[in-house]
């Protein structure tokens, strides 16, 4: 028997400095029962991640300010973020770039334009996972 995952009460941040491109991903997230915080560029983003809690961040790679390779750079660099959840969606295809935002520290990837079916597999995924081990970690404190 296959159980569905349980995303309710996981926030997720979206970080797009396109307003279409994270409306769309918040429906997306939000029809799993997870909370959605929005930011529009790296910069706002980390600012938001300093003072709230997240359980996984989405997050493009081209934005001004601060650029999502840049804003990984910070997340990674943060002892209480260092294992944050982040899905790098993005549009360049190159394997060069892919690379680049793994090695930034990407927990995964997804091309643009996205399949929203794979997309809601897959957010569902990391959000059980990160669930689990803000569980687990709980648990033994």
């Amino acid at each position: 028997m296959l159980i569905k995952p349980q995303t309710t009460g996981a926030r997720v941040l979206i970080v797009d400095d396109d307003a279409f491109s994270r409306t769309a991903v918040a429906k997306k997230v939000q029809q799993l029962r997870a909370t959605t915080v929005e930011a529009e560029d790296g910069l706002q983003a980390f600012a938001l991640l300093r003072r709230e809690q997240i359980d996984l961040a989405i997050i493009d790679l081209e934005m001004p300010v601060m650029n999502g390779l840049e804003l990984l750079g910070c997340i990674r660099g943060a002892p209480r973020m260092k294992h944050l959840p982040v899905l790098v969606l993005t549009a360049a295809e190159d394997r060069a770039s892919l690379e680049r935002a793994l090695q930034c520290g990407a927990t995964s990837l997804m091309i643009k334009p996205l399949n929203w079916a794979a997309f809601s597999s897959h957010i569902e995924h990391i959000l059980f996972l990160s669930m689990a081990g803000r569980a687990l970690t709980a648990q033994s404190a």
